[in-house]
């Protein structure tokens, strides 16, 4: 396949602007597996630069959207995001940015300063709890709601579209409940992304806080969550993670990864030579395809009737020796196996 074509098929970016950012990210989250890409696969600690930026605005000529996670938040180099942001918005595109809201409302004054607001999509916060204590417990850190609520206020009078992006683990596997309840009714917003845990990078820095959910309460829970769209007219994206027999069967003949090929997501990581792929899943499996060289989509081969592959290494220490045999028997014995982390069941009402 022609390395033109793949690079032409890209509409949306994520991109991480460097693997060590100013001041290193402001979170030290257990869970966290961008930070854990600088530190297993880099050499070096490098800032982005402005050229860099440029230089993928030429050879993404398709993008449409540029997804900022910062290193991995915005609150880390909020200046060069927001210089970056402009020249994507320059030449065309629209910018999302993701962030915990560490950063409260003097993060987004630098962020949206002197920005064409309309050109901003959205900004994704990463709220795991309203409980303080867990919330601070699975952000590694100090973490204020006040804070937090102060920058999603500040977006709001904005009228920059917010997205409430929670992740769940064992010890906050029900607070989903919670923070829709609060959000929704504070400040009536509809829009949530659910991710099951995300232990795949950090082999040797597991946290006895992060446990990923059973596979069989974490398809009850996608059934509530699916009745709570329902009931309050919201816009959702939950993960599948573990299908049942039926449902995987159908799955490994219907379903076709986006990063098969290359697709219209690329992650790009900012290092001294900009390093790209479109799954970020896939250097855990191939580590040798992190270059900014597309045909590495041509060579993989893929198995599983090329779906990208899930391990047993990307369940994490925790389920990984209950997976032993490829899938997982529940105390009332259904069976589940594990599936494309990208594998998504989509509310829109």
């Amino acid at each position: 396949m022609n390395p033109d074509y793949i690079l032409k098929k890209v509409t949306d970016l994520t991109l991480y602007t460097g693997n060590n950012g100013r001041a290193k990210c402001s979170c030290n989250c257990p869970g966290c597996t961008q930070t854990n890409y600088g530190n297993r696969n880099s050499s070096s600690r490098h800032q982005g630069t402005l050229p860099q930026i440029e230089e993928i605005i030429e050879i993404l000529p398709n993008l449409l959207n540029a997804y900022f996670l910062g290193n991995p938040d915005c609150s880390v180099d909020t200046t060069f995001c927001r210089d970056s942001a402009k020249l994507f918005i320059r030449n065309g595109k629209n910018v999302m940015f993701s962030t915990s809201g560490i950063g409260g409302l003097d993060t987004f004054k630098v962020l949206f300063d002197d920005i064409d607001i309309s050109c901003v999509k959205y900004v994704s916060f990463s709220i795991n709890s309203m409980n303080g204590d867990t919330e601070r417990l699975l952000k590694g850190g100090n973490i204020d709601l006040k804070t937090v609520l102060q920058g999603i206020e500040y977006c709001l009078m904005l009228n920059i579209p917010v997205k409430i992006q929670p992740t769940l683990w064992q010890i906050n596997q029900y607070d989903y409940k919670d923070i829709i309840n609060f959000f929704y009714s504070m400040y009536h917003i509809n829009w949530y992304t659910f991710h099951c845990g995300s232990l795949e990078g950090i082999p040797n820095n597991y946290s006895r806080l992060c446990h990923h959910i059973k596979p069989d309460v974490w398809t009850s829970i996608i059934s509530d969550l699916t009745q709570i769209g329902i009931e309050k007219n919201l816009q959702m994206q939950i993960p599948q993670i573990f299908l049942e027999e039926t449902d995987y069967h159908a799955y490994l003949k219907e379903y076709k990864n986006y990063c098969m090929y290359g697709g219209v997501g690329a992650q790009i990581w900012m290092e001294k030579e900009l390093k790209c792929t479109f799954c970020p899943m896939l250097g855990e499996i191939y580590p040798d395809i992190f270059s900014f060289n597309p045909t590495f989509a041509t060579e993989i081969k893929f198995t599983n009737s090329n779906i990208c592959p899930i391990t047993k290494f990307l369940l994490g220490k925790d389920l990984a020796n209950e997976f032993s045999s490829g899938k997982w028997i529940s105390e009332t014995g259904n069976i589940f196996y594990p599936v494309c982390r990208f594998y998504s069941q989509k509310i829109n009402l």
